[in-house]
């Protein structure tokens, strides 16, 4: 199919904010990238040619046949564009109803969808609440990420959920780092081992509330039903499914850990293969292994899958054929954002 090189662009950038909607923002998370081109209506030809563009361009890395992930000057390209579009006014939209955007992590959409329940008894139907892993939120047949972009740029108040796992995800800081630039009233929302006095920078400028607490969370909903000028109704906030949840989710270091040791010492031969056990404690039974070259700029030599098993247990092998001499690094990394770091040397 013959496109002009402007219809090729729009393509090619509408791939890339796919693709980082897909991870997240993560740099460690991986997708298949057939399904983007099936989502796209592309041929098989078409999509293998933007993904191989695209990672010229360095905006993304192949890690199997099938299966890439973005880097870091992808996400900086798709967030310094989606801040431009934040910031203008060209793309907000009035609305009879004042909105609240809800700003969380996949892993905690649940919790997000009882805040947002919690929310709709205070205040019913006087008010929006946009919550991106909602389906009423964002409809089937919708870009995500355009509906993201046009919520944060209508809401008034943006409420950031804050868990130690949380806080770890990019995504985070980048919804944050747009309300702040739109001029959002933001609040940070502590739970799950963390307190206002313990969120990092820059969530740490802004005036925190301890969700766990009842005194806390019932003054925030005081204060939106003051600041949206909206009448709150009477509710028992201590027997909302997000009260209970706030104060039944264990501190991420009682939920996540790990370790790793190399098997056989620290100290290998060229081409001798090197296997890595370790302990992970993890919601999901897939961690990533990456190992880096130590030089002054460390570089990156290979990108892997480990499986954890049922037992915690986990064990990877991977080859050093073709490896150059010298001290190397290896991180084994959980979606949770915990990590271990382990060296080498290649003699």
């Amino acid at each position: 199919m013959s496109r002009t090189a402007e219809e090729t662009k729009i393509i090619r950038d509408r791939i890339l904010e796919l693709i980082y909607s897909a991870v997240e923002g993560n740099t460690s998370k991986h997708i298949n990238y057939k399904s983007i081109g099936s989502e796209l209506e592309l041929s098989a030809e078409e999509i293998i040619s933007f993904i191989s563009t695209l990672q010229d361009m360095g905006f993304i890395r192949r890690i199997r046949a099938d299966e890439i992930s973005i880097t870091y000057e992808g996400i900086k390209k798709i967030e310094d564009r989606a801040m431009v579009h934040m910031y203008s006014s060209s793309i907000k939209t009035t609305s009879a109803k004042p909105l609240i955007f809800v700003s969380h992590i996949n892993e905690e959409k649940e919790l997000a969808a009882s805040l947002k329940t919690l929310l709709e008894l205070g205040f019913g139907q006087t008010i929006d609440i946009f919550v991106s892993s909602d389906k009423k939120s964002i409809p089937y047949g919708h870009y995500w990420f355009d509906e993201i972009r046009k919520a944060m740029s209508n809401c008034t108040i943006a409420l950031i959920l804050c868990s130690n796992l949380s806080i770890k995800e990019p995504w985070i800081n980048f919804e944050t780092g747009a309300a702040f630039i739109g001029n959002k009233k933001i609040i940070p929302l502590c739970y799950g081992g963390l307190t206002p006095s313990t969120l990092p920078v820059p969530l740490n400028y802004l005036q925190g509330v301890s969700a766990f607490k009842l005194d806390e969370l019932s003054l925030l909903i005081e204060q939106i039903s003051e600041t949206l000028q909206i009448e709150l109704k009477d509710i028992k906030i201590v027997e909302s499914d997000f009260y209970t949840r706030v104060n039944s989710l264990p501190a991420i270091e009682q939920v996540f850990n790990i370790t790793a040791v190399l098997e056989g010492g620290g100290i290998y031969k060229q081409g001798e293969s090197i296997t890595i056990t370790g302990v992970a404690k993890s919601k999901s039974p897939f961690g990533d292994l990456k190992v880096y070259k130590l030089d002054k700029e460390p570089h990156l030599s290979l990108v892997q899958k480990i499986e954890i098993q049922p037992d915690n247990t986990f064990s990877t092998q991977f080859s050093t054929v073709g490896y150059p001499k010298g001290s190397y690094g290896a991180t084994v990394e959980l979606p949770s954002g915990l990590w271990t770091r382990i060296q080498f040397i290649i003699e």
